[in-house]
């Protein structure tokens, strides 16, 4: 998770869109972009959230739990 200030988080679906429209950015594969420091792949994403005005999530929150489908 990327914190993008003062406690507040991105989704992981942010943090997907920010890496995958970076590396189009820079016209190389996403394998590539995530090769990248962790530090680079942080302040890619906050830049994301910054621009788009995300407001992130609070991981107190985000408490929710997926149902298991019986087959």
């Amino acid at each position: 998770m990327t914190e993008i200030q003062n406690g507040i988080y991105a989704t992981a679906t942010d943090e997907l869109t920010a890496l995958a429209l970076e590396a189009r950015k820079r016209k190389i594969s996403y394998g590539q972009l995530v090769s990248t420091t962790g530090y680079e792949q942080q302040q890619i994403v906050r830049q994301y959230c910054i621009e788009r005005g995300k407001k992130g999530t609070d991981p107190e929150k985000k408490a929710t739990k997926t149902k298991k489908k019986r087959s």
